[in-house]
């Protein structure tokens, strides 16, 4: 029986930095500090001094304004994995951090099943909501996220946890009992790994 995949969205699955990046030019005339954020404080990345407004305008992202949100582009070598795993017989799902609004969870739905067809489940957390609720309620399973407090969280939870790597997360936390990986190819490595046949006597 294969553990079921759950994968975080944004940052795993879909290009949020991209689509964000292109609404703040496009929109606010905001041009950003290089193409994605060093840190998880984006006031640096956005040039601005204030976190209400970072808040303020991921919301609006989030809600639809511009219809970037629902349209974002699937991050390098996503869609192939999860339509390999899918193959394979793993059943798989998402657990999304972008908001439980039903114009937000439209238009994820929308543009996670053009990008890579049905998922299973896809669960809605709060965008300042704490995943681990969802993760303790779920079997025992992979779990793939780029945000290190969530991995530490999956890992906490039982989840064989995998976090890819960005600069904003680069910087180790302490004991980390999940591992890290740079791209989807690496991710595609330890399932290979997985699935070498055992060998006959």
């Amino acid at each position: 029986m294969k553990k079921p995949i759950i994968y975080d969205c944004d940052g795993v699955l879909l290009d949020i930095i991209g689509g964000l990046r292109k609404a703040l030019w496009e929109i606010d005339g905001i041009k950003t500090n290089g193409p994605i954020p060093r840190s998880y404080d984006l006031k640096e990345w956005m040039g601005v001094d204030d976190q209400a407004f970072v808040i303020d305008r991921i919301l609006r992202f989030n809600n639809g304004e511009g219809d970037y949100f629902s349209n974002l582009e699937p991050l390098p070598g996503s869609v192939e994995f999860v339509k390999a795993m899918r193959e394979r017989g793993y059943t798989d799902s998402v657990l999304t951090a972008a908001g439980k609004e039903a114009k937000i969870k439209a238009g994820r739905r929308s543009n996670l099943d053009r990008a890579f067809g049905g998922f299973t489940e896809i669960k809605y957390v709060g965008l300042t909501e704490s995943k681990k609720p969802f993760l303790e309620k779920m079997p025992t399973s992979w779990f793939i996220e780029d945000n290190i407090g969530n991995a530490h969280l999956g890992a906490a939870t039982g989840h064989d946890t995998l976090l890819i790597e960005y600069e904003h997360n680069a910087t180790k936390t302490g004991d980390e009992d999940f591992r890290r990986v740079k791209d989807w190819a690496e991710i595609r490595s330890i399932f290979d790994a997985q699935h070498v046949p055992a060998p006959t006597l």
